[in-house]
């Protein structure tokens, strides 16, 4: 594995350690590990001849400011299978779309930049040696480089928890989502909302002493590409045991997370509008208690084994939505609070995406016409 440190803010600050000492958690967040893995295909060094090679472990590194960052993924599971694509019409449209740059030498260099294994271009055929979900990626990946290139999509991701009222200014009944599919024990709403109206609700959230924007992560993509971005705590708890021989009992650990995950795939036709695609999945322990099994033990109370019996609230929210360039998407997963209580205030875990095209990058040098993708790079995600 290839160990990479980034800078972790503006001029002057701290390159990022590697985590070798406890940290302090933050006040008002869960104790334990808390890691915001950006899973994302994106920029890649690439040399021809070089083989990625499987990595065992993520390792863990702790930026100057205390957000924790996967900085590499697992490496795809499955069989290899070789694959003949016709990209002709793909190379077409690279060329009506951006006419200086060698389409072939930009397909090449973004398949690459993407997919796990080697690739082959000759005379408008794409030969691929995949496992079978890297097939799948790269057959809608091509499928939308067809219609809108194989262009770059910036998407920022801001997680803000805030009270109800800083967001009444928003029509959420006449702009919701309408396709939202949800599941789960909490409930979720989502709307359009104009940049104007984004920036005011972030500003008002900034005035206000009682809410907080969490995060800001911001990830570049190619048109098709799909991203998952990760923030999450592992609890774990004993909820089970085991007898095995001799009379012991074995107990049974299960890890539960907590915390947020949200799966995107952005896709443009070239007019400026956005397709995304968002997967969110949010779980929270909301209490812990014990139960006492009829197993015999001395030091457990009344004599019996005790485990403990989680309650998880679970939810999700997945929707396709077409987004203009002055157009964002707020999410809002309202939080469950106490009406009997005088100083409860209905609060909500707000998700605000934004997505936008970028229209211009710089092809990388020059690609063998058979080359191996090297190991991925970490992107340097600003807060």
């Amino acid at each position: 594995m290839e160990d990479r440190a980034f800078e972790s803010g503006g001029t002057g600050s701290p390159r990022l350690q590697p985590l070798a000492r406890p940290q302090t958690p933050r006040r008002g967040r869960t104790a334990g590990v808390l890691a915001l893995a950006i899973l994302a295909l994106g920029a890649v060094s690439m040399s021809a001849g070089l083989q990625r090679q499987p990595i065992a472990e993520p390792r863990v590194y702790l930026p100057a400011g205390g957000l924790q960052v996967v900085a590499n993924h697992p490496a795809d599971d499955g069989p290899l299978s070789v694959h003949s694509y016709d990209v002709t019409d793909v190379l077409i449209r690279m060329d009506e779309l951006r006419p200086t740059e060698p389409a072939e030498q930009s397909l090449l260099a973004a398949c690459l930049a993407i997919l796990p294994g080697t690739v082959q271009l000759e005379n408008g055929t794409l030969t691929a040696k995949l496992n079978e979900k890297s097939h799948e990626r790269l057959q809608q990946m091509l499928a939308a480089w067809r219609v809108g290139g194989h262009r770059q999509i910036l998407i920022e991701l801001r997680v803000i928890q805030a009270d109800l009222s800083l967001a009444s200014s928003i029509d959420w009944l006449q702009a919701k989502v309408n396709n939202l599919q949800q599941r789960g024990s909490l409930p979720v709403v989502a709307a359009h909302i104009s940049d104007d109206q984004l920036r005011q609700f972030v500003q008002d959230v900034s005035a206000d002493s009682h809410s907080n924007i969490l995060q800001a992560p911001k990830m570049t993509l190619f048109n098709g590409q799909t991203a998952t971005i990760i923030d999450r705590v592992q609890r774990p708890l004993v909820t089970a045991v085991e007898p095995q021989d001799g009379g012991w009992l074995q107990p049974v650990i299960e890890v539960l997370d907590e915390g947020m995950t949200m799966t995107l795939r952005a896709v443009t036709t070239g007019d400026g509008t956005v397709e995304l695609m968002f997967d969110l999945q949010t779980s929270r322990i909301d209490a812990v208690a014990v139960a006492n099994l009829p197993y015999p033990h001395p030091e457990g109370p009344d004599g019996k084994v005790t485990v403990q019996v989680p309650t998880v609230l679970t939810t999700s929210a997945a929707a396709t939505v077409q987004l203009p360039a002055t157009q964002s998407l707020l999410i809002a997963a309202p939080q469950p609070f106490n009406s009997s209580e005088d100083d409860a205030t209905p609060a909500a875990i707000f998700y605000a995406l934004t997505p936008r095209l970028i229209e211009a990058f710089e092809v990388a040098p020059a690609v063998d016409q058979v080359a191996t993708r090297a190991l991925p790079q970490l992107n340097d995600y600003s807060h």
